[in-house]
């Protein structure tokens, strides 16, 4: 699913370069603007277990699932054609991911579980007009969420990564938009060690988890 999106974005960029030179006049798309968001998610989670005999195993999971969100930010004028929005986004939605730590199984206790929740991610996103009311862009940004990890493991608060997408934005003279964008955040890699009372410190699981995304936004530039 993410190399898709990946092919997409890079197909994209030089679409973008190579409009430069064909697209009309921009339309006013310079100024602050605010909207809501609804998106569908899908985590892909990568990673390894390693038990008390150092025994490595590799596995793979994943979700779905469907968020909200609002999002605000300024765009900047570059000329006719071009523009760079600067903003953020806030997710306030959470979902739960188990890991195999390497536990006993004799007791809940060694059952481990990560929370994702209040997502926010900072950006800026260059863009281009190709008509007199629509726009194309990329986003580049930095994302964090934040984490509640249950289990006696590692008491991991934070997850940082950096998204990827690419966008278009339609917007009427009275100011409404819409957007449609899809992308990708590819987050850092993350490790959780065993405590010691369920789940032995020579017990660990590493993953890297990645999320590929679609979403579509309504709201106003004032």
């Amino acid at each position: 699913m993410t190399n898709k999106i990946k092919a997409m974005l890079y197909g994209s960029i030089i679409f973008l370069l190579t409009s430069m030179t064909t697209s009309p006049l921009m339309a006013d798309f310079s100024g602050p603007y605010a909207g809501v968001q609804m998106s569908v998610n899908g985590v892909e989670l990568d990673g390894s277990t390693t038990d008390s005999n150092s025994q490595v195993q590799n596995g793979a999971g994943g979700m779905f699932g469907i968020a909200g969100g609002i999002d605000a930010g300024w765009n900047i004028p570059l000329g006719d054609k071009l523009f760079l929005g600067v903003g953020g986004s806030l997710n306030p939605g959470d979902a739960k991911l188990s890991v195999d730590a390497g536990g006993s199984a004799n007791t809940d206790n060694s059952d481990v579980t990560i929370e994702f929740s209040d997502m926010v991610t900072w950006y800026v996103q260059p863009g281009i007009a190709i008509s007199d009311n629509s726009a194309v862009y990329l986003k580049f940004g930095h994302t964090s969420a934040d984490l509640t990890i249950t289990g006696d493991v590692t008491k991991l608060s934070s997850l940082d990564g950096t998204t990827y997408g690419i966008g278009t934005v339609s917007k009427a003279d009275s100011g409404l938009f819409i957007k449609t964008e899809a992308g990708w955040i590819d987050f850092d890699s993350m490790k959780l060690t065993g405590l010691g009372t369920y789940i032995d410190t020579t017990n660990s699981a590493t993953a890297n988890p990645t999320s590929a995304y679609g979403q579509v936004s309504i709201g106003i530039q004032f």
